[in-house]
């Protein structure tokens, strides 16, 4: 058995995500199923599943400013992945609380907007993954630096519930340079 088994499962995640938009994907506008199918009954509503991943960016942008890494480490998953930049991968929440609070320490956060500016959901409707884009401001050693950049993350239909799974993010800035492992 693998020494940190999350690889393992981020790889099965993104093959099951593959597998399951090799069907008709639904999407924020409708699904494809048509009408009268089997796959009709099964379809799950997009504008529901947008409204959940706008949810959870809404409940991120919230907490990460009360700068409590156990507080936004707790809308994960348990099992969840998280991928930040300028970090290790973060696999289960001790581990994305753990990184929270580091993060959070060197560069807390005073702003920050996420916004979402796609979803998708698998035929199946137990995926989902979502897209989008960041600004935010944090401190660094006193100073506010200011960010852009751009994010996915993928959700799971968990007992009717949409968890996260697997976030990562990334700057639009340059590599390098003092505070990126802050940068959200």
């Amino acid at each position: 058995m693998p020494k940190h088994p999350m690889p393992l499962f981020a790889a099965v995640v993104a093959v099951a995500l593959i597998a399951g938009c090799q069907q008709e994907p639904a999407t924020e506008t409708g699904t494809t199923a048509e009408v009268g199918s089997a796959e009709e009954t099964a379809a799950v509503d997009p504008a529901a599943v947008r409204q959940a991943l706008d949810d959870f960016g809404n409940t991120w942008e919230t907490t990460a400013l009360t700068n409590d890494g156990a507080a936004l480490a707790a809308i994960y998953a348990e099992d969840a992945v998280v991928l930040a930049p300028g970090a290790p991968l973060m696999s289960g929440r001790a581990e994305i609380e753990s990184g929270f609070v580091e993060m959070m320490a060197a560069a807390p956060f005073t702003a920050i907007d996420i916004v979402t500016d796609g979803v998708e959901v698998s035929a199946s409707g137990d995926l989902a993954y979502g897209y989008g884009t960041f600004t935010s401001t944090n401190t660094v050693d006193g100073q506010p630096f200011d960010d852009t950049g751009k994010w996915t993350s993928i959700h799971e239909n968990r007992d009717g519930q949409w968890v996260t799974v697997l976030d990562i993010w990334n700057s639009d800035g340059p590599m390098g340079g003092a505070g990126d492992a802050a940068n959200p």
